[in-house]
């Protein structure tokens, strides 16, 4: 498996970036809540995936650091994760981090300060059955719509 994310790593069932995008789904976003144990996995597997589709495997320290940084995220920390269900399933989550005075907690001096409130996408994964359906957008139109409710822009 691999993310669809823009950093992508070709993988064996991933389709050509030519191919047509197949029949899309009846999709459904929403926060990711602190106590949804299956989406929270969801959001650590999608990161061992993304780990192995660059060719390596995931370390447990790793694992757990995903694990405390969602903790974090998720109890207020600047930010969320949108996932996206079709039909009851979990297709795919984005992780963002507003960053209402313009400096970015991660990686600061990699990260200029922006003179605006903005929101960074650290992470977009689609679940490999659900690749070229429409999730990924549908994921990165909601988090618009949060930056212009919340006045910021993306990055």
């Amino acid at each position: 498996p691999h993310a669809d994310a823009p950093h992508d790593a070709p993988h064996a069932d991933a389709p050509h970036e030519d191919a047509p995008p197949r029949e899309e789904l009846p999709l459904q976003v929403r926060a990711l809540a602190a106590d949804d144990a299956d989406g929270r996995e969801f959001v650590v597997q999608g990161y061992i995936d993304v780990i192995a589709a660059e060719g390596k495997v995931a370390r447990p320290e790793e694992v757990e650091k995903v694990r405390r940084d969602l903790d974090a995220i998720l109890s207020g920390d600047g930010g969320g994760v949108l996932l996206c269900r079709t039909e009851g399933t979990v297709a795919g989550y984005l992780w963002y981090v507003d960053v209402p005075d313009g400096r970015c907690p991660y990686g600061p001096d990699v990260y200029a300060p922006k003179p605006e409130r903005y929101f960074w996408c650290h992470t977009v994964y689609t679940a490999p059955g659900f690749r070229r359906r429409g999730v990924a957008r549908h994921l990165y139109m909601w988090l618009e719509a949060l930056a212009r409710e919340r006045a910021g822009a993306i990055w």
